[in-house]
Formats: C-alpha cells, sequence, structure tokens
C-alpha cells in the first residue's frame, strides 16, 4: 500500500532557494516514472537528487525526491486535502484543517456545529457506517441536563479519575459527590448531606405491564421511590421485552410502601390466586423474579390501588 500523509493547510512547496530550479539534465527514468504516477517532472532542483513535479491532477506544483520517485508516490498536497475533505463529507462532517500537534488528526466541525478533533482513519471508518463520532460538547450537556432534572449540577471530571464518574454538586445544599454516571441517569443514589435513606423517604405504589413473548400481557405491582427508573434501568435493563407504567400511587414513605405492598400481594393471592404466574414464564423477560401476575388480575390491582388511595 502506498504512503500518504495528510497535507491540508500546508503551503505549496516552494521553489526557491536550495530547491531553486536547476538546469542540468533530467534523468529520462525519473520523467517516465514520474509521468505513470500522475505527474509531469518538468526540472531539476539545486537541491541534490530533487525534482519538481507538475501535478496532472490538479495542477499544483510540488517538489520531491528521486528515491521517492522511482520508489513511492509524490504526494500531492492539494489531491490529498480534497479526498480528505470528500471523506469527511461523506461521514457527516466537515473539515476545518489539521491538528498542527499531530499530521493523524484533523478538526473537523460536526453537524451540530461544535468542532471535533479526530484521527482520519476513524474519520474514514465513520464514512464506510463502522464508527460514529460523539460530540463531546453536546455530551456533556446532555449530561448537565441529566443531572438539573434530579437537582445537581455537574462540576467536572471524578477527583480520583474514575471514567464513569463525574463530580456533582447538589443544588439544595451545595454538597459535592462523585456519582456514578450511570446512578445519575437511573436516579439510584442520595445525597450524603441532606438525603434521606429509603424507609423515611417519599416513594411510590406503581403498576407495569409488559408483553411476554412480544404478546402475552403480564402485569407488575410493586413499589419504588422512581418507578420510571425502576422500569428502564432495572426491570428491562438489557432484555428486549415491552414494558410501560400504568399507573402510581404516591406513597408518604418508602417503609409505609413496601408494607402496604405486601398486603396487596397476600389479597391477590388470596383473592385471585391462580393471577401468579410461574418464574418460568418470564425468566430472562422480565429482571425480577416473582410477583408477576396474568392481566386478568388488572382490574383486582385497580380496585385496591383506589383504597390505598381514599384511605391516604
Amino acid at each position: 500500500m502506498l504512503k500518504t500523509q495528510f497535507c491540508l493547510n500546508q503551503s505549496s512547496d516552494v521553489l526557491t532557494g536550495a530547491y531553486a530550479l536547476s538546469d542540468r539534465p533530467m534523468n529520462a527514468q525519473i520523467v517516465l516514472a514520474a509521468r505513470v504516477k500522475g505527474f509531469r517532472a518538468f526540472s531539476r532542483l539545486r537541491k541534490n537528487g530533487y525534482y519538481a513535479l507538475y501535478c496532472l491532477s490538479c495542477g499544483e506544483v510540488l517538489r520531491a525526491r528521486h528515491s521517492v520517485i522511482l520508489q513511492s508516490q509524490p504526494t500531492c498536497h492539494s489531491c490529498l486535502a480534497e479526498k480528505h475533505k470528500r471523506i469527511a463529507l461523506d461521514a457527516g462532517l466537515v473539515l476545518l484543517g489539521r491538528d498542527p500537534k499531530s499530521r493523524h488528526y484533523g478538526i473537523f466541525r460536526a453537524l451540530c456545529g461544535h468542532e471535533l478533533r479526530r484521527e482520519f482513519e476513524f474519520v474514514q471508518r465513520m464514512a464506510r457506517g463502522e464508527a460514529a463520532a460523539r460530540c463531546e460538547t453536546c455530551h456533556a450537556q446532555r449530561q448537565q441536563a441529566t443531572a438539573l432534572a434530579r437537582g445537581w449540577r455537574l462540576i467536572g471530571a471524578d477527583p480520583a479519575g474514575r471514567v464513569s464518574y463525574r463530580l456533582y454538586a447538589h443544588l439544595a445544599c451545595g454538597a459535592e459527590l462523585p456519582i456514578a454516571l450511570a446512578n445519575m441517569e437511573s436516579g439510584r443514589f442520595s445525597c450524603p448531606r441532606c438525603g434521606m435513606a429509603w424507609p423515611a423517604a417519599q416513594s411510590a405504589l406503581y403498576v407495569m405491564q409488559f408483553l411476554l413473548n412480544g404478546k402475552e400481557p403480564a402485569i407488575k405491582l410493586g413499589f419504588s421511590k422512581d418507578p420510571a427508573s425502576r422500569l428502564s434501568h432495572q426491570l428491562l435493563s438489557g432484555v428486549t421485552t415491552p414494558g410501560q407504567l400504568l399507573r402510581v400511587v404516591p406513597m408518604p414513605t418508602g417503609a409505609a410502601a413496601i408494607q402496604t405492598e405486601k398486603s396487596l400481594h397476600k389479597r391477590i393471592l388470596v383473592e385471585m390466586p391462580s393471577a401468579r404466574l410461574a418464574p418460568h414464564l418470564f425468566r430472562g423477560q422480565i429482571r425480577v423474579k416473582s410477583e408477576i401476575y396474568a392481566i386478568a388480575a388488572l382490574p383486582l390491582i385497580n380496585r385496591m390501588l383506589d383504597e390505598v388511595r381514599s384511605a391516604a
């Protein structure tokens, strides 16, 4: 494979000084080799072993050593820059220039308008559909929005250097805490300064519906301080089962929620014992081991929750 390098923003070779044109005769073998490789050799240069070449594709003038002309492939700065621009467009990016610190990297503008620093080989993979570029700025904004929605503010990287953690500040009390990104997403954490343990914190009873094997509806009754997070980040994590949250009944504390939930399960077992599904019917489809009911139990569950709400 012929070796090339990225040359955007690199000025055309200047044919002055040691690289000025020379009146010495050119080697016919080099002239022929240059022609075969897409260039016209039109002069030798004062510096020994160098030739001036004219690119037959774009008209760029460049200089090259005789060994490169004979044994390799001279690089036209202009053609190579255009090639990388086209690849960037195919990848959904706009090439702004090459990274001055590394010839293997370029500076690109993404569809979101932010600038990205990416390796050219990675951009080629993007153009082939083998990879995708994540904008660090947009990603940080999404992380900040997630934190604000939960009452926290993103400060920055984890002081301990853990890549899956970020440092956050609690808006309510100012406490700073490293929190795993997954936990911030799911809400499964509490503030060490002002947070309450789950038995004393507000909670809720919930009813969820799942489609087992993609067609058989099933019901789950349970409790959680964040039913939506419980559904998305626990019960359906790593599975493809369709599921939705049907109903939420707020409870004053986690202790009251678990006590009420247990009493409701006992009532279902007494009033509709056949409604409880055997574990093998939902194993591998819902990340839970018990307390899944047939859809026929939904009217009974709703009546019981109505009673809980009216008694509150």
